[in-house]
């Protein structure tokens, strides 16, 4: 069982860092169908607190926490997207969160994490930080959640 579960996501690596190298139009790059029929496992926080109590459900449930520090105007933000979005159809037994940095009732969570550039992406387990990257690089969050992520978690 573990074994077809670290082949699935092996090949989930590949079709993802498939995504990211150059092709011929970079602008016309299709995702991997694989998964496309769950639906978007992205929560968007409305608040200091839902932060908070999201974290600590994570922490309670043994999960990673994947936080996409966000902003409407920012157009790179807007290309990552649906990046994070796939990763979270990848990964159903991580927490994706997004936090809008220009949003006043998460001001507090943006501080707490030193949000400088938009998009960062910061990686929590047990309740703290063990990873984190600034701009929209789908590389190198992939590589940080299968790092961190617990191996005894079947996806």
């Amino acid at each position: 069982m573990l074994r077809q579960c670290l082949r699935r996501q092996l090949t989930e690596v590949a079709a993802f860092r498939n995504l990211l190298a150059p092709s011929e139009s970079r602008f016309h790059r299709t995702f991997p169908q694989q998964g496309s029929d769950c639906e978007d496992r992205v929560i968007d926080l409305q608040s200091d607190e839902e932060y908070k109590r999201r974290i600590h459900d994570a922490q309670a449930l043994n999960q990673l926490a994947v936080i996409d520090f966000t902003a409407k105007w920012c157009g790179p933000c807007k290309v990552f997207a649906p990046m994070y979005q796939k990763l979270s159809k990848m990964h159903s037994d991580v927490a994706f969160l997004k936090v809008d940095i220009d949003s006043e009732k998460l001001q507090e969570t943006s501080l707490e994490h030193g949000i400088a550039a938009v998009p960062t992406i910061v990686v929590m387990k047990d309740g703290k930080s063990v990873a984190r990257v600034q701009g929209a690089d789908g590389g190198a969050v992939l590589d940080a959640i299968m790092r961190y992520k617990p191996s005894t978690t079947a996806d």
